[in-house]
C-alpha cells in the first residue's frame, strides 16, 4: 500500500483521565454469547474459525467478525472526533463519471473528517491524499471504495451526520475486510477477544451472524449417542 509509516490526526484526541485506584479496572464483563474458555482448533476453508468451549463447537465467520470489529473501531473514532489518518506517499487517482465527481466533491469537506482527503484532479477523476488508518486500503481497494461511494452519495445536506457515518463506515469496512485469508492461531484468538469487546459481537454491520454454537449434545446425536 502507498502509505506513510505513522498516522496523523485531524482532531486531537481527548486526554485520558488517570483511573482512580479504588475504581481501577474491575473484572471485565463478558457478553452473554461469550461462553469460555475457548480453545482454538483451526480454520475451515479459510473462512470459518473453529473453537472448542465447554458447550461444544463454536464456528466464527472470520469475514463477518472482522467487519464487525473494524466497523465499531471506525464508528468509535467518528464519535470521538478522533479519526487517525495516514498520508499517502503518492495520491491515488480514481476515474469517475463527471456527475459522480461532482457528487463526491460536494462531500469532500465532510469526508475529510472521516479520514478521506479528496481533491478534484480533472472533470472525470479525483485523487485521494489520505485514508483512515484503521482501514488500511491497498490501491485497488481504495479505488473500489471511492467508485462505490461516488455511486451512492447524494446531496450531503439531505443526510444526517449519523447516516453519513454509518454509510461510510459500513462501505469502508466491507471493502477493507478480506475473506479466504489464512489466519494464524494468534490472529484467530485476537479476533475472538476483539469480538468480545464489541457492542454486538454476534452480528456483522449488515446483520449477518458472526458466531454459531454447535452444542455437544447435538453433536452426540449425530452419532447416535
Amino acid at each position: 500500500a502507498r502509505e506513510s509509516e505513522e498516522p496523523v490526526t485531524y482532531h486531537a484526541a481527548q486526554e485520558a483521565l488517570p483511573a482512580k485506584p479504588e475504581e481501577a479496572l474491575p473484572q471485565e464483563q463478558s457478553p452473554a454469547w461469550y461462553q469460555g474458555p475457548y480453545h482454538y482448533l483451526g480454520q475451515l476453508q479459510r473462512s470459518y474459525l473453529l473453537f472448542e468451549n465447554p458447550d461444544g463447537l463454536v464456528l466464527i465467520d472470520q469475514h463477518a467478525a472482522q467487519e464487525r470489529v473494524l466497523f465499531e473501531k471506525y464508528m468509535d473514532a467518528f464519535e470521538k472526533h478522533d479519526v487517525k489518518v495516514q498520508e499517502l506517499m503518492f495520491p491515488i487517482h480514481v476515474d469517475l463519471t463527471p456527475s459522480n465527481v461532482e457528487s463526491l466533491m460536494s462531500w469532500a469537506p465532510w469526508l475529510k473528517t472521516a479520514g478521506f482527503e479528496l481533491e478534484r484532479f480533472s472533470p472525470r477523476s479525483v485523487q485521494v491524499k489520505t485514508m483512515p488508518y484503521v482501514v488500511r486500503f491497498k490501491e485497488d481497494e481504495m479505488k473500489s471504495f471511492i467508485e462505490s461511494l461516488a455511486a451512492v452519495v447524494g446531496d450531503p445536506a439531505k443526510s444526517t451526520d449519523t447516516l453519513k457515518r454509518k454509510m461510510v463506515a459500513m462501505l469502508a469496512c466491507k471493502k477493507a475486510v478480506k475473506a479466504h485469508d489464512a489466519m494464524t492461531p494468534a490472529e484467530a484468538e485476537a479476533l475472538l477477544e476483539n469480538m468480545k469487546k464489541c457492542k454486538d459481537g454476534m452480528h456483522c454491520p449488515h446483520g449477518r451472524a458472526c458466531v454459531a454454537q454447535l452444542h455437544i449434545k447435538n453433536i452426540g446425536k449425530l452419532f447416535g449417542r
